[in-house]
């Protein structure tokens, strides 16, 4: 694999790792408040917002910390966790509860999604540099 390719890998580990804590944090605090959380781009898996939020945070950092194995199949639920990111950050583009506030918000809407792109082909880089379970012959 490439230099570039091992770079983007890393840097979508990076990126999903801090997702990951950002989610898991917003989530600690919000279970301590009366109130539940209101996030409309997250919908409510879970029951609510709050518990969703908390299972997000907890799935991310499983799926980064299983992205450092050697295998394929560990290396999966990180190309699954960043499809679901690329999924709800996406959603603002079909979803009619969200309006753009003119063309900048949209220009800079274009520009993270295009980021939530980098991160999942990162991911898919990070999973195809992943050793096969069989040895090959080697001559000596």
């Amino acid at each position: 694999m490439s230099f570039f390719g091992r770079l983007l890998g890393y840097l979508s580990l990076i990126v999903n790792l801090l997702l990951s804590l950002a989610l898991l944090g917003v989530g600690l605090i919000a279970s301590f408040e009366t109130s539940d959380l209101k996030l409309d781009p997250i919908p409510a898996w879970s029951g609510t917002v709050t518990s969703t939020v908390l299972c997000a945070g907890l799935l991310g950092l499983v799926a980064v910390v299983l992205a450092f194995r050697p295998s394929k199949a560990a290396r999966s639920l990180h190309v699954l966790w960043s499809l679901v990111v690329l999924y709800i950050g996406s959603r603002a583009f079909w979803s009619s509860a969200y309006r753009f506030d003119g063309i900048e918000d949209f220009k800079v809407s274009l520009w993270i999604f295009a980021g939530y792109l980098l991160v999942l082909l990162g991911s898919l880089l990070h999973f195809k540099s992943a050793g096969s379970k069989r040895r090959g012959y080697r001559r000596n």
